[in-house]
C-alpha cells in the first residue's frame, strides 16, 4: 500500500495576547505607581492589567514592588488568550453585531 502524500500547512507564528492580572486593595494607587515605574498598566474589570513584557516574564517583581509600597497583591494571574480568542482578535470577529 502506498503512503498518501501529506499536505503541509504553514501558519504564521501565532502571537497570543499575554497579560498579568493583579488584584490589590488599592488598585488606583497601584496603577499610578506602576505607570510611574514605566509599566504599562490599566484597571479593567476591577483588576490591574499589565501588558509590559518585564511584568509578564517576572511577575514576582510586580508583587515585590507593590508590597514595598504597601499594596500587597491579593491575586496574581498570568493570562494567555486561547486559540478561539486569538482567532477572533485576528479576523476581527468580536461578535458585536
Amino acid at each position: 500500500m502506498r503512503a498518501m502524500p501529506r499536505a503541509i500547512i504553514r501558519l504564521p507564528e501565532l502571537s497570543f495576547l499575554k497579560k498579568l492580572l493583579v488584584k490589590t486593595n488599592g488598585n488606583e494607587r497601584a496603577v499610578r505607581y506602576l505607570n510611574k515605574e514605566k509599566y504599562n498598566a490599566v484597571i479593567a474589570n476591577g483588576e490591574l492589567e499589565i501588558t509590559d513584557i518585564r511584568a509578564i516574564e517576572k511577575p514576582e517583581e510586580i508583587s515585590k514592588l507593590l508590597a514595598e509600597k504597601g499594596l500587597p497583591a491579593k491575586q496574581v494571574y498570568l493570562f494567555t488568550e486561547d486559540l478561539e480568542h486569538y482567532f477572533l482578535r485576528v479576523v476581527g470577529g468580536g461578535g458585536n453585531e
